[in-house]
């Protein structure tokens, strides 16, 4: 994309070059944003699945009083 041609100058106008790159950039930090979020949703489900099955272990042996 930044090959240069004949006499110096490249192929694209350098501000729609520095356009595309600056889009770029900003779809890579929404993806890297995304990416935290669905891990950090995906933690939870985990820990709420852990919690669960805890408790159900405890309510299918429940304790004698006496």
């Amino acid at each position: 994309m930044l090959e240069l041609r004949e006499g110096g100058s490249s192929c694209f106008p350098k501000l729609l070059v520095g356009v595309n790159v600056g889009l770029a950039l900003v779809a890579a930090i929404i993806a890297l944003l995304a990416f935290c979020q669905s891990k950090e949703l995906v933690n939870k489900g985990q820990g709420i699945r852990e919690e669960s099955s805890y408790f159900s272990t405890l309510e299918s042996h429940p304790r004698v009083t006496i």
